[in-house]
């Protein structure tokens, strides 16, 4: 191969890659522009639903059961009127970011609610659901 051919080579395969690179940035950026974004999206999670999450995985598990599994909890949220749907994946991840994993340790869980107790949990409850 002589030198006019390579160069003559080299500068078409450069060509194709310039090309193939501007045909994936277009379709991308172009599927970025006509995803929609949600104008009605709410959290439907409260600091309220939370709380429940933690105190029914804290909770004794139904009976027949060992354990609350996600899909448990969940149905049981919806059972207790607490939220109208929440899936298990959904509670799995309220669990993980507050760190609840009651089948490693029981001690730790929320003591025996008294009136007391449930007042001083209501009001922090209130702090946040404050508006920002």
């Amino acid at each position: 191969m002589d030198q006019q051919t390579h160069t003559n080579s080299l500068q078409r395969n450069k060509q194709h890659h310039i090309r193939r690179s501007q045909t994936f940035r277009n379709r991308w950026h172009g599927s970025r522009l006509r995803t929609k974004k949600q104008l009605n999206y709410h959290r439907k999670v409260t600091g309220e639903v939370e709380a429940h999450i933690c105190a029914i995985a804290c909770s004794q598990p139904p009976e027949g059961r060992l354990r609350w599994t996600m899909q448990t909890i969940a149905d049981k949220l919806i059972q207790l009127n607490v939220i109208d749907y929440i899936t298990d994946t959904t509670v799995c991840e309220v669990m993980k970011k507050n760190e609840i994993k009651p089948w490693q340790v029981k001690e730790w869980c929320i003591p025996k609610a008294n009136a007391e107790y449930v007042a001083k949990m209501e009001d922090i409850l209130d702090v946040y659901q404050r508006p920002l």
